[in-house]
């Protein structure tokens, strides 16, 4: 089976705990066992974003030991940098909360981006971590497209704001309901293209994942 490697923690002095995403949509558990002590391994295989092949050897409850393991593709390299390390963070960050459900769609996509990551220039990882947030947001059903204030109808000339648990707004209900302009998503977010994301200052691209993360993570 093959698999990306969404997280790892260490549960002792000599073992790996791996979160990984099947090729046939399904999350699980595989443990490393006696990786931390080898001499002969290297964690780098497992690092967060590889994508593996394993050959399972036996299950114990719902954690998975592999009898082999092949890595297929890594993100990272001798010379990746460390900005590159940061976005890779951020684009799997969405797949670590329990509320998101992984699917065939997640999964083809996310192989497409992490098997060429190191070769990727900064802006392009931004751009496609920010296109793989709005899939999330789709898949959970929250991905708005409107043009019309949800309060007061009003046309809006992508400059509305949009609020979880309210929707897009104009700037006059936006005030009137007392909502900060901080906290708001940008109309022009949803609407991204390769072309236009320059016009996006990824400070505030990086905040807006920002909250998204927050209310995944209490809808």
């Amino acid at each position: 089976m093959n698999a990306i490697i969404i997280s790892q923690v260490k549960i002792n002095e000599t073992d790996l705990l791996l979160t990984a995403l099947l090729d046939d949509d399904e999350t699980i558990k595989i443990k490393i066992p006696g990786i931390l002590k080898s001499k002969k391994r290297s964690t780098n295989s497992f690092y967060p974003g590889s994508v593996l092949s394993f050959v399972i050897a036996n299950p114990t409850k719902n954690i998975l030991i592999p009898k082999e393991h092949e890595l297929l593709y890594s993100p990272v390299g001798d010379t990746t940098a460390y900005d590159s390390l940061v976005n890779l963070e951020a684009l799997l960050a969405p797949l670590k909360l329990s509320y998101v459900q992984n699917s065939l769609e997640i999964y083809s996509l996310l192989f497409s981006l992490v098997k060429d990551w190191a070769s990727f220039e900064p802006v392009n990882q931004h751009y496609m971590i920010d296109r793989f947030y709005q899939i999330i947001m789709k898949q959970l059903g929250i991905f708005h497209e409107e043009t019309i204030c949800c309060k007061c109808d009003k046309l809006l000339n992508n400059n509305g704001l949009f609020y979880f648990h309210h929707g897009i707004m104009c700037n006059s209900c936006r005030s009137a309901n007392r909502l900060s302009a901080s906290h708001g998503i940008p109309q022009q977010w949803f609407q991204l293209t390769f072309e236009n994301y320059a016009d996006i200052d990824l400070r505030y691209s990086i905040s807006i994942r920002k909250t998204i993360l927050q209310y995944i993570k209490s809808p």
